[in-house]
């Protein structure tokens, strides 16, 4: 979520405003804060699931395994 020049909030912020065909297409972000409403507001912008630093491995994989199935 947090990236120079351009966070991970406002970069999902443009990608689902864009209205492109892709613009639909899943965002995880990865952060290291421990903040509800950090994890509030990344929901709200468009965020569709936010895996806490350091990474849980079998986390990640089940994230990534609900979306890879519905393609």
């Amino acid at each position: 979520l947090h990236m120079p020049v351009m966070n991970g909030l406002e970069t999902t912020a443009k990608i689902r405003r864009s209205g492109r065909s892709d613009s639909s297409i899943p965002i995880i972000a990865f952060t290291a804060s421990d903040d509800p409403a950090e994890y509030c507001f990344s929901i709200e912008t468009g965020i569709d699931a936010t895996i806490k630093k350091p990474i849980d491995f079998r986390h990640l994989c089940s994230i990534l395994g609900s979306y890879t199935e519905q393609v």
